[in-house]
């Protein structure tokens, strides 16, 4: 046994978990935006829950996520993007 899970998704949570599953032999990774932006505590949204993609007691709650960010904004976040090329290239997914 590991231990007790965190109580919250802080960013060097999402971090290892991203990392995990890019090191796995697995042909296809593939992430949630939400699940990307959550290693970054600049960019990821401040209450968790706005994150939700789907609220199955909610029928008006449906599949849906809308991006806080503009794509300016994204692109200009270059922490962020420098630490996903490291962890993409670390894996051996770039090429």
């Amino acid at each position: 046994m590991l231990g007790e899970p965190p109580l919250q998704c802080d960013p060097f949570v999402a971090q290892a978990i991203i990392r995990q599953h890019l090191e796995w032999p697995n042909m296809w990774t593939v992430f949630p935006l939400q699940d990307l932006l959550a290693m970054d505590g600049k960019l990821r949204w401040e209450n968790p829950f706005d994150e939700r993609i789907n609220v199955p007691a909610n029928p008006k709650h449906y599949w849906r996520y809308r991006m806080h960010l503009t794509l300016e904004e994204l692109l200009g976040a270059e922490e962020f993007n420098a630490y996903v090329l490291e962890a993409m290239e670390r894996s051996g997914r770039t090429g």
